[in-house]
């Protein structure tokens, strides 16, 4: 027989599930601070960017469009603060599974 009125498990607040979820996102790479994108010169809201293998942070836009060109002209992409390659496992948190592999045949 079932019992009626309130489960007894206590279901986590949004706050709780908020912070979860952004401590999932930075473990991802995304950013949690805004910042000043160095491509595009645009504030980059939190959680709408990547911080690169190298610490420098890039809006997802800019990744987006500068990698798709990149990936498509076969050359490894470079961060634009320090110029160091950025590597597939970064790739990888933005682009499709085919991208990476395009991008990995190029490193």
């Amino acid at each position: 027989e079932k019992k009626s009125g309130k489960c007894e498990k206590r279901s986590p607040s949004s706050d709780e599930v908020t912070a979860r979820l952004a401590k999932e996102l930075i473990a991802l790479g995304a950013n949690a601070k805004a910042f000043d994108c160095p491509c595009c010169m645009c504030e980059c809201e939190p959680y709408a960017g990547l911080i690169l293998s190298c610490s420098h942070p890039i809006c997802l836009d800019c990744l987006r469009s500068f990698g798709s060109q990149k990936i498509k002209t076969r050359q490894l992409m470079e961060c634009p603060t320090c110029q160091e390659s950025v590597p597939h496992t970064d790739v990888a948190r933005v682009f499709s599974p085919a991208d990476v592999e395009k991008y990995i045949a190029i490193e």
